[in-house]
């Protein structure tokens, strides 16, 4: 058995030498063509996480995510389980206004 195209790993594995050199010009090409789509990617992108699906928390991600797709951007907004509400037909009906971290709650005219 020649040992003219094997080479041993550190784990005292036999590795061939041609497919050793097949697997370094693989990672080569891929490298490069990692390289090459960095260098091309000017487009602005956004990930907004929403995790309350409430009246009050709801919205911005809304908001901010269609401004910033307004702007150009590539905006993906990922809701998280209890930010599924506001998506839901059914559910969104019943959304509410929580007064918890909202100070003008009290100020806004509700009907009675």
């Amino acid at each position: 058995m020649s040992t003219e195209n094997q080479t041993i790993s550190a784990d005292n594995a036999v590795i061939d030498a041609a497919e050793l050199q097949a697997l370094r010009e693989r990672v080569d090409e891929l490298e490069a063509s990692v390289a090459d789509s960095d260098s091309g990617h000017d487009q602005k992108t956004m990930t907004i996480v929403a995790t309350q699906g409430s009246f009050d928390m709801g919205y911005p991600p809304l908001i901010l995510g269609s401004t910033a797709a307004a702007f150009g951007w590539d905006v993906v907004i990922f809701h998280t389980f209890w930010g599924l509400g506001i998506l839901h037909k059914e559910k969104s009906k019943n959304l509410k206004l929580s007064a918890v971290g909202n100070p003008n709650i009290f100020h806004l005219p509700f009907e009675n």
